[in-house]
């Protein structure tokens, strides 16, 4: 399991991240941006190996990540369409 496997099926668990993206008056500044610097090193880490594309860039992931962690929640996605949707987008970072 990567990572943003953990992290989707964590944030699906306990629908935290979900609400909390979704509610604009909420002031979620600094645990966001650790989250998106965590996201940065991972992302600087497959750069480095040739996991993802020299293009690819943080705020396209968390996009992702947020959109694909929002849908799973919204939809009750099981785990193995989460695992096959996370493939599908980590392999469009290639």
């Amino acid at each position: 399991m990567s990572v943003f496997d953990a992290v989707v099926d964590e944030a699906v668990r306990t629908r935290m991240v979900v609400i909390t993206l979704g509610d604009p008056g909420l002031d979620i500044g600094d645990a966001l941006q650790s989250l998106t610097d965590s996201v940065a090193q991972l992302l600087d880490q497959a750069k480095a190996t040739g996991a993802a594309r020299p293009t690819a860039q943080v705020d396209e992931v968390m996009a992702l990540l947020t959109a694909a962690t929002y849908a799973a929640q919204q939809a009750s996605w099981t785990a193995d369409l989460r695992q096959r949707t996370l493939a599908v987008i980590l392999r469009g970072l290639k």
